[in-house]
């Protein structure tokens, strides 16, 4: 029991020979006979139990992955992720033609996702700038994630939706739309010009067919052209 917050705190103990302690504890354990496990939040950068740390999966059938962060530090994490997401993915002048390909690629993203702490296979989620040498990591987001209620003995569902996505459906077609007509007319810096517009638009389409994949998301990138109808000037 937390005496201060009067809720139930759950530890998990690392006991190296937890027969000859348990024998050998009159009338319990000691401090001696045991380590409370603890994990560096990744968020906060400090010491939290392996008890209070969230879990994570790509799909229904993979295994969970502990995440070595709280709850509650997770949903500071989620308030604030589709905002960094949608300035990396219109950041211009376009910093790697080949990552954005890769980003638009894979469509609109509205779960929690991080290269650092929530991708195992980081490495098969990267693309390297052959120009620059730069490696950018491409968002993978997770599927579900739970937590574990000590009270309840039981797992708890945990919102991976980021807030501030558009809803699903055509709301959330609608805001990629947008945001491949911004790339496309500003690949190389804001412009206004439909000539210089059509040109970058071209040369992302031809990053797009590099892919070495088709999905609907790359056939909404390739069927897009610049027009004066996106604000631009034909002069």
């Amino acid at each position: 029991m937390n005496e201060d917050e009067e809720e139930l705190e759950e530890l998990v103990l690392l006991i190296p020979d937890g027969e000859a302690a348990i024998a050998a504890a009159a009338p319990g354990l000691s401090e001696d006979h045991y380590t409370i496990l603890v994990m560096t939040d990744v968020i906060m950068a400090e010491d939290t139990s392996v008890a209070n740390c969230i879990e994570y999966r790509f799909g229904p059938e993979d295994s969970w992955t502990l995440c070595a962060t709280s709850a509650d530090n997770m949903e500071g994490f989620r308030s604030v992720k589709f905002e960094l997401y949608e300035k990396n993915l219109k950041a211009v002048p376009v910093p790697c033609l080949k990552s954005l390909s890769r980003m638009l690629g894979n469509g609109p993203v509205d779960r929690l996702f991080d290269p650092n702490f929530l991708n195992p296979d980081r490495e098969a989620w990267q693309v390297l700038n052959e120009d620059t040498g730069k490696v950018t990591d491409i968002p993978r987001p997770v599927a579900e994630m739970r937590l574990w209620n000590c009270e309840t003995q039981s797992y708890e569902d945990f919102d991976t939706r980021l807030e501030g996505a558009p809803d699903s459906g055509e709301a959330a077609k609608q805001w990629f739309v947008d945001a491949i007509k911004f790339v496309k007319k500003n690949l190389g810096g804001m412009n206004t010009s439909l000539e210089i517009a059509t040109v970058w638009s071209q040369e992302l389409n031809e990053k797009m067919g590099q892919l070495g994949f088709t999905n609907q998301w790359t056939d909404l990138v390739l069927s897009l052209s610049p027009s004066e109808e996106w604000g631009l000037n034909s002069e």
